[in-house]
């Protein structure tokens, strides 16, 4: 019979399970495959605002200084200047506290997440494929150092999830559209102008 510590704090429902409970906004904890595509997606969501309406008001902040300053428009761009700065540094905190987690449920230490993020930013490419590979490869099986396994997805998160896969894929082979019209585009061209 196992004895039980009368002065300990209760567990959560959802350790009592055998799952840990998932915190969004905590680097504590690890994260399965599809909810770690399905955060990423939103924080890149956010972080792509925050570019949006950087881009945008660099393009209002240089036609107004050519035609003159309006000081109402001057204070809406100011605003939206804030409203980038802000959607960026939230998008990255989340991309960081999202890898980190996955990283956990590899068993690896989330403030590598730091070092994804750098290579991420200064070499894309890279950074795309270790997103994918950390989204298809499977985290440690049971308990590990960073503790119990992610709890499982819900019905929501696998609905979005699938939505954000097909969008992916749609946007791929759009892309591969793309630069296959382009080619062959520029081949016509070639071929018309050689007659």
């Amino acid at each position: 019979m196992s004895e039980q510590n009368p002065y300990q704090a209760p567990q959560k429902a959802s350790e009592l399970q055998g799952y840990q409970e998932i915190v969004t906004l905590s680097r504590r904890g690890r994260l399965g495959r599809l909810r770690y595509f399905v955060y990423l997606a939103v924080a890149n969501f956010i972080t792509g605002v925050g570019v949006f309406l950087g881009g945008s008001t660099k393009e209002e902040f240089d036609l107004f200084a050519r035609q003159g300053i309006d000081i109402p428009v001057m204070i809406f761009l100011i605003l939206m200047l804030v409203a980038a700065i802000t959607c960026l540094v939230i998008g990255i905190i989340l991309i960081y506290v999202t890898v980190a987690k996955r990283l956990q449920d590899f068993n690896i230490h989330g403030a590598f997440g730091i070092a994804w993020l750098v290579v991420g930013i200064l070499l894309p490419p890279i950074g795309m494929i270790l997103s994918l590979m950390m989204g298809i490869l499977p985290g440690s099986k049971g308990e590990n150092k960073f503790g119990l396994p992610p709890y499982p997805n819900s019905t929501e998160i696998k609905v979005t999830g699938a939505l954000i896969i097909i969008v992916m894929v749609l946007s791929v082979i759009g892309f591969l559209g793309l630069v296959l019209s382009m080619i062959m585009g520029a081949q016509y061209e070639f071929n018309g102008f050689m007659r």
